[in-house]
């Protein structure tokens, strides 16, 4: 919990929105809201490969080394 708080608070610091903040510490507890996606999740429902969604350069949520969509941004941007 301590952790979970000092992330949020130097998130808040570096000025990120505090929704994206809620959804960085979601998907570090691994409890993923329903449209933040993987990027293999992200595939499946645009039905696209890889490749494409690559080259698409859609915006998204880097936590660590991971990849997140918030599909709300996704099908706004596409």
């Amino acid at each position: 919990m301590q952790d979970t708080n000092m992330v949020k608070s130097l998130l808040l610091t570096m000025h990120y929105p505090l929704d994206r903040v809620e959804d960085a510490v979601n998907v570090l507890h691994g409890s993923e809201s329903g449209d933040l996606l993987s990027p293999s999740e992200l595939c499946q429902v645009l039905k696209i490969s890889p490749t494409t969604l690559w080259r698409l350069n859609l915006p998204y949520i880097k936590v660590g080394h991971r990849k997140r969509y918030v599909l709300k941004e996704v099908m706004e941007s596409l």
